[in-house]
């Protein structure tokens, strides 16, 4: 079952790859190569641009999602830290070392509840109530609290401030380079194709498995494809056991793709037979492992990556 078709690049990795391998197999032949001229030009001008502008939207997504992955980290101990603090008072009020007054200086209801940090923005909003609030509660006469300390929230705060600019400076970065390598794209597919046409053409006298082979070799991809089925697993920490967010996982032969999140990854494929499913992630090393697909059966593949040293 299945048929085995060309499959043209739909993504920017796709597109990377089959560029350099075309580009790589050119340089090989020198001036034997059989590619027109016409085609000799496309590729040895877009290849290099596209390479450019691929190795700088991919520096600036790892260092993205390093950004985002640390201001996570950073609103977390500051939200446990806030919440801490209103706790802490509350039970002080509780126990009457403070006046139940004292909570309209952090903004807080007479109860001392702790209020909804459910977003950034709800977390930066109680971490400066919290801090003019205690400034103007130990001006007016109060003691300082402690256990923690206001001190500690400010630092937590100014870190967290930190890597939200970090994060707002890498987004925008990031942006800017999608847009240049989107920008290529078509030109990208224009070369891809005459290369490949001119590749199958020139080997068209060649049994159909040998024309395989000498596609391949310059970054050709056959694949043997079927129904749709689902692919899906967990990516963990291979040393501590915890969920990995923003791990992109694909099939080497494939152009789908799946992003993990706190319940893993999911994506479709039609690829069939034994393939190679990629796992990568800019905190921990690559991660592959074949994987033999099916029909009309879904794939359930687990991943544990090892964090980079």
């Amino acid at each position: 079952m299945g048929t085995e078709s060309r499959e043209i690049p739909n993504s920017n990795v796709k597109r990377n790859t089959a560029l350099n391998n075309a580009f790589d197999q050119y340089t090989l032949l020198g001036a034997s190569s059989f590619l027109s001229a016409d085609t000799k030009t496309k590729l040895t001008t877009n290849q290099p641009l596209y390479k450019t502008a691929y190795n700088d939207w991919f520096t600036k997504s790892n260092t993205d999602i390093i950004n985002s992955a640390a201001h996570e980290v950073a609103a977390a101990k500051l939200k446990r830290t806030c919440a801490r603090f209103i706790k802490v008072f509350a039970l002080a009020v509780e126990d009457e070392e403070f006046p139940v007054g004292n909570f309209q200086f952090y903004h807080l209801d007479s109860n001392g509840n702790v209020p909804a940090m459910d977003t950034y923005s709800q977390i930066a909003d109680v971490a400066a109530n919290l801090i003019s609030g205690e400034v103007a509660r130990v001006a007016a006469g109060g003691a300082a609290m402690s256990m923690p300390a206001i001190a500690k929230i400010i630092a937590l705060n100014n870190t967290f401030t930190a890597t939200k600019n970090a994060k707002s400076s890498s987004v925008s970065a990031l942006t800017a380079a999608s847009n240049t390598l989107n920008g290529l794209n078509a030109v990208a597919d224009d070369t891809i194709l005459f290369v490949w046409n001119e590749v199958e053409t020139h080997f068209s006298n060649l049994p159909h498995a040998a024309l395989r082979v000498q596609g391949r070799l310059w970054g050709i991809v056959y694949v043997r494809v079927g129904v749709s089925k689902i692919v899906s697993g967990t990516v963990k920490n291979s040393v501590t056991g915890d969920v990995i967010l923003g791990a992109d996982v694909y099939f080497e032969n494939g152009n789908n793709n799946g992003i993990s999140d706190a319940s893993g990854y999911k994506f479709t494929t039609t690829l069939m037979d034994v393939q190679k499913l990629i796992a990568t992630h800019p905190l921990f090393t690559d991660f592959s492992v074949d994987v033999t697909l099916v029909e009309g059966q879904n794939a359930t593949v687990d991943i544990s990556m090892v964090p980079l040293p």
